[in-house]
């Protein structure tokens, strides 16, 4: 799986970094189009809302590089605090070691990629978060994360397993970023260019994570592009 999802990535890099001339002036005719075109589907679907087309260099960083994790949220949902407590300052200990930043990166992965129905999540993730913003890598960090999880959303590659780890990793994010967004009306921060993207995503589980949803009794059935349209509206509202 891994080898599938690192190909899948450098294809989209390359993609991405690709350019001429003819290109551009061809993608900035079908930009047209295609914005016209989504605002017609958005408004034809009350679960979802516009939100301004973020620039994909802000998801798909130049120098990307997969963070890899070998825990899924079945496993990680089992994790009490202390265990996970213990798995944050083992990574934050390879990090000071070793200047292992990807440490850090996966320890925030980790502990997004956690179900968080008992709450627990704030009291762990600052063990990586503030030596990921003092090494200047929290916002590249966040947006890896965001463009490995839509990714897993549209490939058919990845198991169900996987997608449903993708959306609680999102999921936790709309939750830790909500404060901060709903205070961004008038002036867009980081949070709200992040919710944005994943509402514009538009995911849908497959059937394999619908049924993978059920027999694990996750609480909500509502994708990540849900609950981040539902809160631009909700904003919207409120201002």
């Amino acid at each position: 799986m891994i080898k599938s999802f690192i190909s899948i990535l450098c294809v989209c890099f390359v993609f991405s970094c690709s350019s001429s001339t003819k290109v551009d002036d061809a993608q900035s005719k079908n930009q047209t189009k295609s914005s016209t075109k989504n605002q017609n589907e958005i408004s034809d679907n009350d679960n979802y809302v516009e939100a301004p087309i973020v620039e994909e260099r802000l998801i798909a960083p130049v120098h990307f590089e997969p963070i890899k994790i070998d825990m899924n949220y079945r496993s990680l949902r089992l994790f009490d605090l202390d265990q996970m407590t213990d798995i944050m300052n083992e990574k934050l200990s390879d990090y000071r070691k070793n200047n292992r930043v990807m440490s850090l990166k996966e320890g925030l992965l980790i502990a997004l990629a956690r179900p968080n129905e008992d709450i627990i999540l704030d009291k762990i993730i600052n063990i990586v978060r503030y030596p990921l913003e003092d090494s200047d890598e929290w916002e590249s960090t966040i947006q890896t994360i965001v463009y490995q999880c839509i990714l897993t959303f549209k490939s058919e590659k990845f198991k169900a397993v996987d997608q449903i780890t993708s959306a609680v990793v999102l999921e936790n994010l709309i939750s830790e970023f909500k404060p901060q967004f709903m205070m961004q009306a008038k002036k867009k921060g980081f949070e709200t260019l992040i919710i944005e993207k994943i509402a514009q995503a538009r995911l849908r589980f497959s059937k394999a994570a619908e049924q993978e949803q059920k027999l694990n009794q996750m609480r909500s059935s509502a994708t990540p592009s849900d609950l981040a349209s539902r809160l631009i509206k909700l904003r919207k509202k409120n201002n």
